[in-house]
C-alpha cells in the first residue's frame, strides 16, 4: 500500500516554515513521502509569481529531502481546480492507495464551502494544521468528526511578508533556503 501526504498552497514563494512543517507532517504521519502541490491560480488570494517560477522555487527548496516532492499536476487538468478532482487525479495517476490532505485551521472552518466536502472526507484523510486565530471549536461538528487535527511546530514565517521585505530591498536570508534567494533574484521576483 502507497501513501502520501499532500501538502497544497501558493508557495509564493516557499519558505522555512513550509519545510519545517512538511517535516513534521511526514514524521507524526508516517507516510512514505509528502507531495507539495502549488496551486495553479488561487481563488482566495492574487498570487504574485508565475506557477512555473513557484514550481521550481518548491523544486529546489526541497531537492535535499527524497521524500519531498513537488507536483505541477494542476496545470494539466481541466479547470477549474476543485481539491476533490486534484486529489482523484493524484490517487489515478500515480496508483496511491491512500492519501492525506493537509488544510490549515483556516480552511477547515471554511470547509463547507468546499466543492463536494462530505465525498472528500469520505475519500482522503483531511489532516487539520493550527493556524492563528483558529480553534477546533471553529469547525462544524459534522466535518470536525471526520478530521485529523495535527499538533505542528508554529512558525511565525509568511509568504507575504518575505514578498515585502523583497520589496523594500530588506535582507530574507534565514527565511528561505539560499538556492530560493538565488532563483528569486535571477528572476527578478517579487519587486
Amino acid at each position: 500500500m502507497r501513501s502520501v501526504t499532500i501538502f497544497g498552497g501558493t508557495f509564493d514563494p516557499i519558505h522555512y516554515a513550509h519545510l519545517i512543517i512538511a517535516q513534521d507532517i511526514l514524521e507524526k504521519i508516517g507516510t512514505q513521502k509528502l507531495l507539495f502541490l502549488p496551486t495553479l491560480d488561487p481563488p482566495h488570494k492574487k498570487s504574485f509569481a508565475p506557477f512555473p517560477d513557484r514550481v521550481n522555487m518548491v523544486n529546489l527548496a526541497t531537492r535535499g529531502n527524497p521524500r519531498f516532492q513537488c507536483s505541477d499536476i494542476e496545470k494539466r487538468l481541466p479547470g477549474p481546480s476543485y481539491t476533490i478532482n486534484i486529489l482523484r487525479a493524484i490517487k489515478k495517476e500515480s496508483e496511491i492507495s491512500n492519501i492525506s490532505f493537509i488544510i490549515g485551521m483556516d480552511s477547515a472552518v471554511e470547509f463547507k464551502t468546499w466543492k463536494d466536502p462530505d465525498d472528500l472526507l469520505e475519500e482522503f484523510e483531511i489532516v487539520v494544521i493550527p493556524r492563528p486565530f483558529y480553534t477546533k471549536e471553529d469547525v462544524l461538528p459534522r466535518f470536525k468528526k471526520k478530521m485529523n487535527f495535527l499538533n505542528t511546530r508554529k512558525i511565525e514565517i509568511s509568504s507575504t511578508e518575505i514578498r515585502e521585505r523583497i520589496r523594500k530591498g530588506k535582507k530574507i536570508k534565514y527565511l528561505i533556503p539560499d538556492s530560493v534567494i538565488d532563483y528569486i533574484e535571477k528572476k527578478d521576483l517579487y519587486k
